[in-house]
């Protein structure tokens, strides 16, 4: 389990949340399928999962246990 140490608090699930802690070394081939589904519900086309920001913020909900719409709430520093 890692932490991301947020330059700016946000509101998620009724707190105000400083850190977010990630665990990417435990996620599968199922979970990136998964962020890419969440991602077409949400309209959103990955074309290069590289470079894609929305790719890695939906990855990284799912390694954080979080929903993507709290992800997207981060400040643009955090976020990328």
């Amino acid at each position: 389990m890692e932490k991301l140490v947020l330059k700016k608090e946000v509101e998620i699930n009724g707190e105000m949340v400083k850190e977010i802690e990630y665990d990417i070394e435990s996620l599968t081939g199922e979970d990136i399928a998964q962020a890419i589904k969440m991602l077409a519900k949400h309209n959103i086309v990955v074309v290069m999962t590289e470079t894609d920001t929305n790719y890695h913020a939906a990855i990284f909900a799912i390694a954080s246990d979080l929903d993507f719409a709290d992800i997207k709430r981060l400040s643009a520093k955090d976020y990328m």
